[in-house]
Formats: C-alpha cells, structure tokens, sequence
C-alpha cells in the first residue's frame, strides 16, 4: 500500500490555524534523487566526468543547498484548495 501525504489543520483562535504536514519519507527522497539528476547533469565536478558524478558525492557537496532540498510548493497549496 502506497503512503500518501497527510495534513492535520488545528484550530488555535479566531483567524490562527496551525498546519502540520506529513510527508512518506520514499516520496520525498524520490524528490531529492531527482533534484540530484538535474543537479548532476549541469554540474562539472572535478574529478569525474559531466553527468557520471555519484550521488553521495553530490549529496555532500549540495546537500544542505537550496538547489538539492525538494519544492514543496504543491504540499502548502494541497490542503488549502
């Protein structure tokens, strides 16, 4: 069975709402492994041939980087609607 994201919306005041989303772990690294394709297909790392860099290595060195973290764009704009 396929895990789906899930949002819980809590009632804190009059117009305050608090928003907590759960995200399955394998649909959020199916994001970062294909960040990390684009990542490695326009990236020259020394050492290693355009576009045959390893992911752990891409990991290391765009890791923490806002261009390796997954848009999760879609996931404020889901529950809203």
């Amino acid at each position: 069975m396929k895990k789906r994201m899930r949002t819980t919306i809590e009632i804190i005041s009059g117009v305050k709402r608090r928003m907590k989303l759960f995200i399955p772990a394998e649909e959020l690294q199916n994001k970062v492994n294909g960040k990390l394709r684009i990542i490695n297909k326009h990236t020259k790392v020394k050492g290693f041939r355009s576009g045959n860099t390893p992911n752990y290595i891409l990991k290391k060195k765009f890791g923490k980087s806002e261009s390796c973290t997954p848009s999760v764009g879609h996931v404020w704009t889901t529950p809203i609607k």
